[in-house]
Protein backbone atom coordinates (compact mmCIF):
# COMPACT_ATOMS: atom_id res chain seq x y z
CA UNK A 1 0.00 0.00 0.00
CA UNK A 2 1.51 3.31 -1.08
CA UNK A 3 1.22 6.32 1.21
CA UNK A 4 0.24 9.47 -0.68
CA UNK A 5 2.64 12.41 -0.33
CA UNK A 6 1.84 15.11 2.21
CA UNK A 7 0.05 18.15 0.85
CA UNK A 8 2.29 21.21 0.52
CA UNK A 9 0.61 22.88 3.51
CA UNK A 10 1.54 20.01 5.86
CA UNK A 11 5.22 19.82 4.94
CA UNK A 12 7.63 20.60 7.74
CA UNK A 13 9.08 24.09 7.58
CA UNK A 14 11.75 25.80 9.61
CA UNK A 15 11.13 29.39 10.63
CA UNK A 16 13.61 31.88 11.95
CA UNK A 17 12.73 32.89 15.49
CA UNK A 18 11.97 36.58 15.98
CA UNK A 19 14.66 36.96 18.64
CA UNK A 20 17.34 35.94 16.11
CA UNK A 21 15.91 38.13 13.36
CA UNK A 22 16.41 41.28 15.46
CA UNK A 23 20.16 41.72 15.88
CA UNK A 24 21.51 43.78 18.72
CA UNK A 25 21.11 44.09 22.47
CA UNK A 26 18.38 42.21 24.31
CA UNK A 27 16.28 42.49 27.42
CA UNK A 28 16.57 39.14 29.16
CA UNK A 29 13.96 38.32 31.79
CA UNK A 30 14.73 35.53 34.27
CA UNK A 31 12.97 34.08 37.29
CA UNK A 32 14.40 34.36 40.82
CA UNK A 33 15.52 30.74 40.28
CA UNK A 34 17.60 31.91 37.28
CA UNK A 35 15.33 30.28 34.66
CA UNK A 36 14.86 32.13 31.38
CA UNK A 37 11.41 33.63 30.85
CA UNK A 38 11.99 35.84 27.80
CA UNK A 39 14.62 37.34 25.51
CA UNK A 40 13.21 40.50 23.98
CA UNK A 41 15.22 42.38 21.34
CA UNK A 42 15.66 45.96 22.56
CA UNK A 43 15.30 47.36 19.03
CA UNK A 44 11.91 45.63 18.73
CA UNK A 45 10.69 47.43 21.87
CA UNK A 46 12.15 50.77 20.78
CA UNK A 47 10.64 50.59 17.29
CA UNK A 48 7.38 48.93 18.34
CA UNK A 49 5.61 52.07 19.54
CA UNK A 50 5.59 51.41 23.32
CA UNK A 51 9.14 51.98 24.48
CA UNK A 52 8.40 51.52 28.20
CA UNK A 53 9.03 49.00 30.95
CA UNK A 54 5.23 48.68 31.13
CA UNK A 55 5.30 46.91 27.76
CA UNK A 56 8.11 44.56 28.88
CA UNK A 57 6.28 43.82 32.15
CA UNK A 58 3.13 43.05 30.14
CA UNK A 59 5.05 40.58 27.96
CA UNK A 60 6.51 38.86 31.04
CA UNK A 61 3.06 38.65 32.66
CA UNK A 62 1.72 36.88 29.58
CA UNK A 63 4.44 34.24 29.84
CA UNK A 64 4.03 33.23 33.49
CA UNK A 65 1.13 31.93 35.58
CA UNK A 66 1.35 34.71 38.16
CA UNK A 67 0.19 37.89 36.48
CA UNK A 68 0.85 40.41 39.24
CA UNK A 69 4.65 40.31 39.06
CA UNK A 70 7.20 43.03 38.48
CA UNK A 71 10.66 43.35 36.91
CA UNK A 72 13.72 44.17 38.98
CA UNK A 73 17.06 45.68 37.99
CA UNK A 74 19.21 44.36 40.81
CA UNK A 75 17.15 44.90 43.95
CA UNK A 76 15.33 47.94 42.53
CA UNK A 77 11.93 47.68 40.82
CA UNK A 78 11.93 49.26 37.36
CA UNK A 79 9.76 52.33 36.74
CA UNK A 80 7.03 51.33 34.29
CA UNK A 81 7.08 54.66 32.43
CA UNK A 82 10.84 54.68 31.80
CA UNK A 83 12.31 53.35 28.56
CA UNK A 84 13.87 49.91 28.99
CA UNK A 85 17.51 49.12 28.33
CA UNK A 86 19.44 45.95 27.51
CA UNK A 87 20.51 43.62 30.28
CA UNK A 88 19.33 40.79 32.49
CA UNK A 89 16.41 41.44 34.81
CA UNK A 90 14.46 39.35 37.30
CA UNK A 91 10.69 38.90 37.16
CA UNK A 92 9.19 38.41 40.61
CA UNK A 93 5.62 37.26 41.12
CA UNK A 94 5.50 39.20 44.40
CA UNK A 95 4.50 42.50 42.87
CA UNK A 96 6.90 45.36 43.58
CA UNK A 97 8.34 43.61 46.63
CA UNK A 98 11.93 42.44 46.32
CA UNK A 99 12.04 38.73 45.41
CA UNK A 100 11.87 36.48 48.45
CA UNK A 101 15.38 35.10 48.13
CA UNK A 102 18.27 36.49 50.12
CA UNK A 103 19.85 39.53 48.50
CA UNK A 104 23.19 37.75 48.30
CA UNK A 105 21.81 34.66 46.51
CA UNK A 106 19.72 36.82 44.20
CA UNK A 107 22.65 39.02 43.15
CA UNK A 108 24.90 35.98 42.84
CA UNK A 109 22.50 34.49 40.27
CA UNK A 110 22.18 37.76 38.35
CA UNK A 111 25.97 38.20 38.26
CA UNK A 112 26.48 34.58 37.14
CA UNK A 113 23.87 34.95 34.37
CA UNK A 114 25.22 38.33 33.24
CA UNK A 115 28.86 37.24 33.33
CA UNK A 116 28.05 34.66 30.68
CA UNK A 117 27.18 37.47 28.26
CA UNK A 118 30.15 39.74 28.97
CA UNK A 119 33.17 39.99 26.74
CA UNK A 120 36.31 38.16 27.84
CA UNK A 121 38.19 41.41 28.54
CA UNK A 122 35.62 42.45 31.12
CA UNK A 123 35.65 38.99 32.72
CA UNK A 124 39.44 39.15 32.94
CA UNK A 125 39.29 42.60 34.53
CA UNK A 126 36.73 41.34 37.05
CA UNK A 127 38.95 38.36 37.85
CA UNK A 128 41.98 40.54 38.52
CA UNK A 129 39.93 42.98 40.61
CA UNK A 130 38.56 40.18 42.78
CA UNK A 131 42.03 38.66 43.13
CA UNK A 132 43.45 42.05 44.12
CA UNK A 133 40.83 42.59 46.83
CA UNK A 134 41.21 39.02 48.05
CA UNK A 135 44.95 39.56 48.46
CA UNK A 136 44.42 42.91 50.17
CA UNK A 137 41.98 41.52 52.72
CA UNK A 138 44.11 38.48 53.50
CA UNK A 139 47.09 40.54 54.67
CA UNK A 140 47.62 40.95 58.42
Amino acid sequence: MNTPPLPKLLESKAYERAVTAWDGPRITIISPANKAIAHIPLNFVIQGGDNTWAYVIGVARQLVVEDDGWIFDGLQAVNSVDPPFAGTFVYSSQGKKVPSRSAYAYMEDVVAHTAHDLRSELCELLFWTILYYALQTSRC
